[in-house]
Parts: structure tokens; C-alpha cells; sequence
């Protein structure tokens, strides 16, 4: 799960990315002097040693930071995959 809030009048494009590879999009758009917010819940199967990062996409635009703006994830199952489901 990911919030991003923006900095007042501006817009941002930003990414979650797996091992380099974008998975997720994210947009605000804080146009007239606003704040704006984006917030995103996503879902992913990772493997040990993946890495998983929100990268901006829009050289120099930024997120307000401190509390506003934040990035975090918890293991739903632990999934062995040497055992298969059927039916």
C-alpha cells in the first residue's frame, strides 16, 4: 500500500517497481497552488531477495514527505511452491 501526497501546484507520475520493473502507476495533481493525493493498494507474489520500490517517474517533481507520504507492505501467505493446488 502506497499515499502519496503532493507537493501545492504540483503533478507527479511515480511507479512501484519489482526488481526494475514497473508494476504499478501512480498520479496526482496538485495544479493551482493544491495539494493533491494518490493512494494505491496492490497485490504481489514476491520471491525471496525481490525488491520493491516507488520510484518517481517525473524528473524533479517531488512528494511531500514526513508523514504524508508513506510505502509499506505485510505477507498475506507463505507459499510453497513445491506444492501444487488442484481442483
Amino acid at each position: 500500500m502506497s499515499t502519496l501526497l503532493s507537493q501545492p501546484g504540483h503533478s507527479g507520475h511515480f511507479q512501484v517497481v519489482r526488481n526494475g520493473n514497473a508494476v504499478c502507476y501512480m498520479y496526482f495533481d496538485g495544479v493551482g497552488g493544491n495539494f493533491d493525493t494518490s493512494a494505491g493498494s496492490f497485490v504481489l507474489r514476491l520471491n525471496k531477495g525481490d525488491v520493491i520500490s516507488i520510484q518517481n517517474a517525473d524528473p524533479g517533481e517531488a512528494v511531500w514527505g514526513g508523514y504524508y507520504s508513506y510505502f509499506s507492505g505485510f505477507l498475506l501467505k507463505e507459499v510453497d511452491p513445491e506444492i501444487l493446488v488442484v481442483g
